[in-house]
């Protein structure tokens, strides 16, 4: 069975989208995200090492993909997407821009925790993100109950799209094919233990 992973929840960029086009990355100060993501690498390091040689694979495989070359491009157009949110509602891509710039960030799932990290952070700035009139989605690998559940054990206040098999993040070039040793300890049946509480807000 083959993973992919859509990368920018390691990168913490996000795609600021205005009538379909896409503009610009790094929207919020990351500077607090840095440095509780790098907070959280210390933590798995020091109580699941096997977890985090997983992780320094993976960040040099993405370094090796070259992702600037195939990924989408400022001023380029944005493919349309109709994805169901974690209600099970479709949203569409049109309806949302239709609305003014669009803020858009691509995310593994609530097995990562780098990803609850940054879904945590992105929610504290997306009051000031809306009142300069733009909105806000998460798309995830997810299935609509898990992105429910995490949604509500986050406190989010913008909605998850799920984007089950990547396809929309595979063709935007923003998704890679995982290599094994991430694999094995990314999908597991149950969560790791010590994870699900130490999200950083």
């Amino acid at each position: 069975m083959t993973f992919f992973h859509p990368t920018n929840a390691l990168y913490a960029k996000y795609l600021l989208i205005k009538g379909g086009v896409k503009m610009e990355n790094n929207i919020t100060n990351h500077s607090s995200l840095e440095e509780k993501i790098a907070r959280n690498y210390e933590r798995i390091c020091n109580k699941m090492p096997k977890e985090a040689e997983a992780y320094r694979s993976l960040l040099d495989q993405l370094k090796a993909a070259n992702l600037n070359k195939y990924a989408i491009g400022q001023n380029q157009v944005m493919p349309p997407f109709l994805l169901p949110d974690e209600n099970g509602s479709l949203v569409e891509m049109e309806d949302l821009t239709s609305e003014g710039p669009l803020v858009i960030t691509f995310n593994n799932g609530h097995w990562c925790t780098f990803c609850e990290i940054e879904l945590a952070n992105l929610c504290e700035y997306h009051m000031e993100i809306k009142a300069g009139g733009a909105s806000v989605v998460a798309i995830s690998s997810m299935n609509r109950w898990a992105a429910r559940q995490l949604a509500d054990r986050l406190n989010l206040t913008f909605p998850i799209l799920t984007d089950v098999y990547n396809g929309y993040a595979l063709l935007l070039g923003l998704a890679v094919r995982l290599a094994k040793p991430f694999c094995r300890l990314s999908y597991p049946v149950t969560r790791h233990e010590n994870t699900a509480n130490d999200v950083e807000r």
